[in-house]
């Protein structure tokens, strides 16, 4: 064989190689771009449930009930408003979870096997 040959082939497959790990790459860029945007809003959204829970002074008519003692001594949170709060912050990360995307790439298809989704909650999926 001479030299030109096997130059072509070691460039097609580096070619391929660098194809191939830019498009993995262009997936975890995605991947962490999303995580942040879905952290930003279950944040978002669990401060304002907790700011239309103080405004409504849901803590104090939750501890004329006697809810807010058991909330403590059950170690559920400070009060109910914070439990509510934490509680939809976590519901909106987990709720993309549970639409089971289609698997296309060799890294998500780990992520995305049966065994992964039977861990998952089935009160936060609709499945």
């Amino acid at each position: 064989m001479d030299l030109e040959a096997i130059s072509e082939q070691v460039s097609a497959h580096l070619l391929q190689v660098g194809q191939s790990s830019l498009k993995v790459l262009a997936a975890l860029v995605a991947a962490v771009l999303i995580l942040v945007v879905g952290l930003y809003v279950s944040r978002l959204v669990g401060s304002y449930a907790k700011k239309i829970l103080n405004k409504i002074s849901f803590d104090e008519k939750t501890s004329k009930l006697g809810i807010n003692e058991l909330c403590v001594r059950f170690g559920l949170g400070k009060s109910p408003t914070y439990i509510i709060s934490f509680v939809l912050a976590w519901a909106v990360i987990f709720t993309p979870s549970c639409w089971r995307p289609k698997c296309s790439t060799w890294i998500s298809s780990a992520i995305c096997s049966r065994n992964f989704w039977n861990l998952s909650p089935r009160c936060l999926c609709r499945c």
